[in-house]
Order: structure tokens, then C-alpha cells, then sequence
């Protein structure tokens, strides 16, 4: 014990460590570093393997399958039962699954049919997300991109939105969409590597360590193929064939042949989508990944009444890959899933994200610009421009390919046919919006729109409580209501909502088919 209280009390060195060390030994130390250059991206890169993480995420029960090594013994002896430790990954891989009804997932995860999201579900946490749906359903993809709600984004309506200040509703502009808040770029900000590819509506934010890849095909691109670096997009049209499904609508109108060819061009499509995000997720050690499936929305818009027997518009006896296109695309996607989630490796968080789904459509928003009508908050149709809608079909078929949408636009306005999308004339004091399934009502504010008809503060309010009292009104042939909610943007999204937003949105019942 003394010995050991001696060595307790001898003073520290006052340059501890090994001591000299001669010149020969320190330059025997150096690291040459090596700098690959590979395609479009330079640098110095972390390796690809991945090990375990060192930041503990949660705790969960052990499941069959789980590494054994992960079992943490504190825990299990306190709770008794056996519980694995999960760490924070040291990356992300996050797959869009666009307009994937999460029903059909579940029955056909059920069924075995989908092994790889079955697998993912069952050792994962799940969320339900609240949404727009019932307000903006256009604006799906904004808010998951961004985590903020489409009422202070103000983009709801890609196709054709009317904007603050002008009359007349037209698309947006890709150089309009704000990339700054979404979640991939808020991480290549902060150093992360990111690889994003076609996140519907949304365009690459200049300047990220990594690659972005938009609008290269599914389900109805909104603008010109985008990249960053810029000379990715060619690089990708020189490696890869062009999507298979140029425009989801090729089959609407169609027969047999035409719904059975899109089938299997879906299908292709998920398979060389598959090939594309697996070329780019294998270009970089990245951080965060980002990949969206977009021949789920596809099929789903042109084979659902194929699904299921309640939906009014039916196609008799059609053959096997037409009626379970909506399936076998699913199951392609599935498989797509799991090589990617391989490619990533066992070490890698994967979020799936499912959007919003399929339904019969949904009519009531076509009963609105007749409302306003019969409210006289706007003039009754023009007689000139109704009597167009009297011409023979192939006569109004051949005037809509060759008039520019926007007089078409303005004449529909005019006859009191959907859309009416103007608020070009002060005797218009309010406009019905195009809004997916939704109503959708602008005012004419003065101070606001250029054309101003309706004070702001109490006459606007008035005005607004009287057409929501009369579509509250509304019933069908059994006098039951057709508007299951009426609500004002500041109702929905408070007084901060963005000035775009329609001043008024209306919920129809889910059972107004045509």
C-alpha cells in the first residue's frame, strides 16, 4: 500500500508523453492521400462500408431475424423480454412510393405478394401523416418535401394555378418552385451527400454535394428532364432508354390492346426506374438518399375501375394483365425496393412514403361556378360563348388542338363552364379554382387581384359567409348534404397563410362519382 500511495502522490511531468522521436520515425508516419475522379463527381469519399451506428435511435422488441450481437441485456433484464438496441444509421434512404393506396399494401402484404415492404413494415415503426387532401390535394408532394403545409407553400395546382396579381390561373414555372426547404436540400446545407430522383413537382436546388435528378419520366412529367450537376440528365439519356410511358393518358379513350400495352410498359417502367436509382445511388458515398416510384400514381389513375366492382366506369372481360395491372405493377415496385434497400446495405434508415392513395373520382366542384351564378356574385354565361358548346363534336375537337389554351380559357370563363378561372373583370367577384377533387373559391380582392371588385375586412367576410351557407345547402335527390366541410384559408392554415391560397375550400362526400 505504500508502494501504491507513492505512486498516487508523484508529480506529472510537465511534457507528458513518449518523449523526442527521431525525424526517420515521424516521416515514417505520412499518409499519401489519393483523389478519385469518377464521372461528375470529385472528391475525397468516405469509404462504402458501412458499420454499426455509435448514436443509440430507440430501443425496440427483438424480432425474429434481428442480429442476435444487437441484444442489449440491461434492458431485457428490466423488462423481461429480449430488446434489441438501434442506432442512428449513418444514412438514409427515403422511397417515394407516389399515390400508393395503402390499403392495397396492406391486403397484398397480407397475402405475401409484396415480401420486401412486408419486411420493412414489420420491423419498422409506421405513421400516418395528416394531410391536404381534404383542402389542397395537389399539394401532397410539397408538404412531404418540405414538412410544410401547402397553405404556406402556396402551391397546390401545378397545371394551371392563379397566382397573386394576376388574372388568369397558368402553370408554374419551374424557376418558381422554392427549393430552399426541402429536406434534402436543408441536409446538403449542412455537408451531407444527397442523391435525389424524381420527387414529383419539385426541381434540383443548385450547388449540393451530390446528384438530383428530376422529371425523367412516370406519370406525366411537369417540366423538361432537370439535373444537378446540369450534364447528369445527358448522361443518363446516353446510358439509359427513355421511359417507356411517355404520358400516363396514352390509353384513356383506347381498347384492349392500348390499356394492355401501358400494363406492361408500367411494369418496364419500374424495372428501368429500378436500374437508374440503383446507377446513382452506386456513383457516390452518400448521406441521404431520395428515390420516388411515380407508375404507382400512373396505374392507379388508368386501371382502377379495373380493381374494384363499385366504380361506375367498367371495361367487360378484360384480359389478366389489365385487371391485375394495378397488382403486378405494386409487385414490381416491391421487388425495385428490395435491390435497392440491398444496394444501401443493412446499416442504412429506410423511410417508405406512401402519399394519398386511389378512389373513385369525385364530383361537386363542377356545381360551383353555377352557384356563384345563381348568387349573382357572378354574371350569367355569355350566350356568344355557350353556343360553342353546341357545335358537333369533331368540330369542337379540332378547335380545342388548334385554339391556345388561354382563349379557350377565357371562353370557358365566359360561358359558365369548368374551369372559370378568371378574375380578369371586376363583374367576376370571385373565381371557382381548379383544385384536384376539391372546391376551391378566390375572391376578387381589391388590393390583391388587379381587377378588384370585393373590399377587403367586413364585405369580403359577408361575402364568403354567404357562399358558404349556400353550398352547405346543397343536397342530393335524398336531401342529404354533398359538402362534408366548408372552410376558409384562415380557418385551415391561420392568418399567416400565403396569399395564393384560395380564400375558400370545399369537401365533397368520397361517394359523388359520376
Amino acid at each position: 500500500m505504500r508502494n501504491a500511495g507513492a505512486l498516487l502522490r508523484r508529480p506529472t511531468p510537465p511534457r507528458p508523453g513518449p518523449g523526442p522521436m527521431a525525424e526517420g520515425l515521424l516521416r515514417a508516419l505520412d499518409v499519401s492521400v489519393g483523389r478519385r475522379v469518377e464521372g461528375l463527381l470529385a472528391g475525397d469519399f468516405r469509404s462504402n462500408l458501412l458499420g454499426t451506428g455509435s448514436e443509440l435511435a430507440m430501443m425496440r422488441p427483438y424480432v425474429a431475424g434481428d442480429d442476435v450481437r444487437r441484444i442489449d441485456w440491461n434492458v431485457t433484464a428490466r423488462t423481461g423480454e429480449p430488446h434489441v438496441r438501434v442506432d442512428l444509421a449513418e444514412r438514409v434512404l427515403v422511397i417515394g412510393l407516389d399515390s400508393m393506396d395503402c390499403r392495397l399494401v396492406e391486403r397484398w402484404c397480407d397475402e405475401g405478394r409484396l415480401p420486401n415492404i412486408d419486411a420493412l413494415r414489420r420491423r419498422s415503426a409506421e405513421f400516418a401523416l395528416t394531410n391536404s387532401l381534404d383542402s389542397l390535394p395537389g399539394a401532397i408532394w410539397v408538404e412531404l418535401s418540405t414538412g410544410r403545409t401547402a397553405g404556406h407553400e402556396g402551391r397546390y395546382y401545378v397545371p394551371a394555378q392563379l397566382r397573386t396579381g394576376e388574372p388568369y390561373a397558368r402553370p408554374v414555372r419551374s424557376d418558381e418552385v422554392d427549393t430552399s426547404k426541402c429536406f434534402w436540400t436543408v441536409a446538403g446545407q449542412a455537408g451531407r451527400r444527397v442523391v435525389v430522383f424524381d420527387v414529383p413537382e419539385r426541381v434540383p436546388h443548385r450547388g449540393l454535394d451530390g446528384l438530383q435528378l428530376f422529371d425523367w419520366g412516370g406519370h406525366d412529367a411537369t417540366w423538361p428532364t432537370m439535373s444537378d450537376p446540369a450534364p447528369l440528365a445527358d448522361e443518363i439519356r446516353a446510358m439509359f432508354p427513355p421511359h417507356p410511358v411517355p404520358s400516363c393518358d396514352v390509353a384513356q379513350g383506347g381498347g384492349r390492346d392500348e390499356y394492355l400495352h401501358l400494363a406492361r410498359a408500367l411494369r418496364a417502367g419500374v424495372a428501368l426506374r429500378a436500374e437508374v436509382a440503383a446507377h446513382l445511388l452506386g456513383r457516390a458515398d452518400w448521406d441521404l438518399g431520395v428515390v420516388c416510384f411515380i407508375e404507382v400514381h400512373c396505374v392507379g389513375h388508368q386501371f382502377w375501375s379495373f380493381l374494384t366492382d363499385a366504380h361506375p366506369v367498367r371495361v367487360d372481360d378484360p384480359p389478366r394483365e389489365v385487371a391485375d395491372a394495378i397488382r403486378d405493377v405494386y409487385v414490381a415496385t416491391d421487388a425495385a425496393i428490395g435491390c435497392l434497400v440491398e444496394q444501401a446495405g443493412a446499416q442504412t434508415t429506410v423511410v417508405l412514403l406512401a402519399s394519398h392513395g386511389f378512389g373513385a373520382f369525385v364530383e361537386g366542384p363542377q356545381l360551383l361556378p353555377e352557384l356563384l351564378v345563381r348568387l349573382r356574385v357572378n354574371p350569367p354565361p355569355s350566350p356568344i360563348a355557350t353556343s360553342l358548346s353546341r357545335l358537333p363534336t369533331g368540330v369542337r375537337s379540332v378547335l380545342r388542338r388548334v385554339v391556345p389554351d388561354s382563349l379557350r380559357d377565357r371562353r370557358n370563363a365566359r360561358s359558365g363552364a369548368v374551369p372559370s378561372v378568371t378574375l380578369a373583370s371586376p363583374a367576376n367577384r370571385a373565381a371557382v379554382l381548379e383544385n384536384n377533387r376539391c372546391g376551391a373559391i378566390r375572391l376578387n380582392l381589391r388590393g390583391r387581384e388587379p381587377h378588384g371588385s370585393v373590399a377587403p375586412g367586413a364585405e369580403a367576410d359577408a361575402l364568403l359567409d354567404d357562399i358558404r351557407a349556400e353550398i352547405e345547402a346543397l343536397v342530393d335527390p335524398s336531401g342529404e348534404r354533398i359538402a362534408t366541410r366548408v372552410a376558409t384559408a384562415r380557418e385551415l392554415f391561420g392568418p399567416d397563410h400565403h396569399a395564393d391560397v384560395p380564400d375558400l375550400m370545399v369537401t365533397f362526400r368520397q361517394d359523388l362519382g359520376p
